[in-house]
């Protein structure tokens, strides 16, 4: 209701909305809470995969709603001359935003960046009105200064792990070849040797985290190299007669590599 209403990103009064002015009134206590959470460095909220694969997040999405509520009140502190309390809500706000963008993946970036936005048109808001006074500025401004640019994702902390779980779990049983993908179908997973595909993933994702350094997407040469990694590999994950074990899980791990690149390079272009 209060993201429907635009009520973290506009002016309101009680009266305006007086069924959501009563319901922030029975979550003072939980958002008050939020304060002393988000001082707190040590922020984890891990990414655990099952036994098919799908990626859990506990409390993820109830976050973005915190978000909101916090932005909501803000704004009503703010139209009801509660500038303390306005101060409060927006720093907390900020401070989830950054802390939610520095997860393990893009869905922690996007929602993080997402209420980034939110707070920032939330300041805008009572700075624009003009009832903020020099001093009240003067603590907004130390405020965003404090807590810096957003982060982006790190590649190398998402989807190197990816990466590597997906080859474990093909390589268990857990998941069966053909979910990788057409190219990967006819893998022949007994005869691989895993350990050294998972080493050659490893080293292979080293030269993707480097060249993803480059601040023009364009520069960083990755879709070359997926060309290069399919055409090594063969395009196909069928063993040929003849083929060493060695030989074959070094021409298995180009083609997975070559599969999921293209997943890191999406999310690289998604951040820029």
């Amino acid at each position: 209701l209060m993201a429907a209403a635009g009520l973290g990103s506009r002016a309101w009064k009680a009266e305006d909305f007086p069924d959501v002015a009563e319901y922030l009134k029975t979550c003072d206590a939980a958002l008050d809470r939020g304060e002393a959470a988000v001082s707190y460095r040590h922020w984890f909220m891990p990414l655990v995969s099952d036994e098919t694969g799908q990626v859990h997040v506990s409390g993820f999405f109830h976050l973005k709603d915190y978000g909101w509520a916090l932005c909501a009140r803000a704004t009503l502190r703010r139209e009801a001359g509660d500038i303390a309390g306005f101060m409060k809500d927006v720093t907390t706000a900020r401070r989830l935003a950054r802390l939610e963008s520095e997860g393990g993946a893009v869905l922690h970036w996007g929602n993080g960046s997402f209420e980034e936005r939110l707070v920032i048109r939330t300041i805008g808001i009572a700075a624009g009105a003009g009832h903020l006074t020099a001093d009240e500025q003067k603590q907004l401004a130390a405020m965003l200064a404090a807590e810096g640019s957003i982060k982006t994702l790190d590649v190398d902390v998402s989807w190197r792990w990816h990466i590597l779980d997906v080859a474990q779990r093909v390589a268990t049983g857990v998941m069966e070849p053909d979910e990788l993908g057409r190219d990967c179908a006819s893998m022949d997973r007994a005869a691989v040797d895993w350990d050294e595909v998972m080493q050659m993933i490893q080293s292979e994702m080293d030269g993707v985290v480097t060249a993803l350094k480059s601040p023009n997407m364009k520069e960083t040469g990755l879709k070359e190299r997926v060309a290069k990694l399919r055409e090594e590999s063969g395009g196909d994950s069928k063993r040929i007669a003849g083929e060493d074990r060695w030989t074959y899980s070094e021409r298995l791990a180009k083609l997975l590599m070559a599969s999921q690149i293209q997943g890191v390079m999406e999310e690289a272009r998604e951040q820029r």
